[in-house]
């Protein structure tokens, strides 16, 4: 078996799965910490506290636990929304540079196997489009890097997609 075939067909899944991987890394490393549980925990007991105490007859009570609540709740929202900023940008970032290697090293590939066949086949395999897959190497009934690679980066994502909808 072709080395080249291997290196390009990996080459192409990989950057079809790094997504995924680094969505799973970063969501690990960004999930909710301690203070942001205890806030939330906090919150539901004031909620609870509240639903308890009648407005009417204890307003001032009342209002104090909500003036609480609110404050808490808008602490719990300012730290969910910076985490979650963080956790995109961070995504963003190790996803893009991702491509871009991925990317590098698929132009290096190209540049110094653009004519080599990546397959051969037998003879009139391919008949109608041989010319067509062996571009732009001279090859008959061949299938070249430039053209492996557009078959693989057409396939593989809806391979994955049909793979995570399963």
């Amino acid at each position: 078996m072709n080395i080249l075939l291997i290196v390009s067909t990996s080459i192409c899944a990989i950057a079809n799965v790094i997504p995924f991987i680094t969505e799973y890394i970063i969501s690990w490393i960004f999930s909710e910490n301690k203070n942001e549980k205890q806030l939330k925990l906090e919150v539901s007991k004031l909620e609870q506290e509240m639903s308890v105490i009648s407005m009417v007859e204890e307003f001032s009570k009342y209002t104090k636990i909500q003036r609480k609540h609110s404050k808490l709740k808008e602490i719990y929202k300012n730290q969910y929304c910076t985490r979650l900023s963080s956790r995109l940008k961070t995504q963003l970032f190790f996803n893009y540079s991702a491509k871009f290697f991925n990317a590098i090293i698929m132009i290096i590939l190209v540049k110094m196997y653009r004519t080599q066949p990546i397959i051969i086949l037998p003879r009139d395999t391919l008949w109608p489009l041989n010319d067509l897959f062996s571009w732009p190497g001279t090859d008959q009934d061949s299938i070249s890097l430039l053209i492996w690679i557009g078959i693989t980066t057409l396939v593989l994502p809806r391979l994955f997609f049909k793979i995570n909808s399963v």
